[in-house]
């Protein structure tokens, strides 16, 4: 090729480098822009995604019906709550291990008067007051500074199949998750 051949394929390369230049520089604001998730925003978001696992998990506290063979969303059996699957279902279907020193959970079941319905609170990690678990990490979440845990609550409607209400029927109850999740500096 002689050199005003080289020259002329030259020409034809600039707006291709340009183009790659801009497709470069696309992608670098795109990937900063993602980037700039804060550390509670993501605490939030990891809290809100176990809320959801909690209530619509097979092996969660809304009621499974072999049936169906699905689980149904916000209808709670509160006679797996009173016996405890409930609790070892949660405990045993999402393990971080033996000392789950990443999340713990609390949830109570109200039913229409605020009253609680299985006398007790069901714990996803309770800890029993040891170095991890919802409490001992529930006190420290109501600090502020560097050693407080995230706290996160929310309250659904429920309907509760209790063993005094006919087949098919339900009663109308509430259910309030509560989250916490450490800070990691000091676990």
């Amino acid at each position: 090729m002689n050199k005003s051949a080289i020259s002329f394929h030259m020409l034809y390369m600039i707006p291709r480098l340009f183009f790659l230049i801009f497709v470069v520089l696309v992608i670098v604001f795109m990937l900063n822009g993602f980037r700039d998730v804060g550390y509670q925003e993501a605490i939030y978001a990891e809290q809100q995604m176990f809320s959801e696992w909690i209530i619509y998990s097979t092996n969660g506290v809304s009621y499974f019906d072999p049936n169906l063979n699905t689980v149904l969303p916000g209808i709670i059996n509160v006679e797996d709550c009173i016996s405890g699957l409930t609790e070892y279902r949660l405990n045993h279907s999402m393990s971080y291990g033996d000392k789950n020193k990443h999340i713990s959970a609390r949830i109570t079941i109200l039913d229409r008067n605020k009253n609680d319905v299985i006398g007790r609170s069901i714990y996803y990690n309770e800890g029993k007051g040891k170095s991890y678990g919802f409490t001992f990490w529930e006190p420290l979440s109501q600090m502020r500074g560097e050693g407080a845990s995230s706290y996160f609550i929310r309250t659904l409607p429920c309907l509760l199949i209790t063993p005094q209400t006919p087949p098919n029927q339900y009663e109308r109850g509430n259910i309030i998750i509560e989250i916490v999740i450490p800070n990691y500096e000091n676990v």
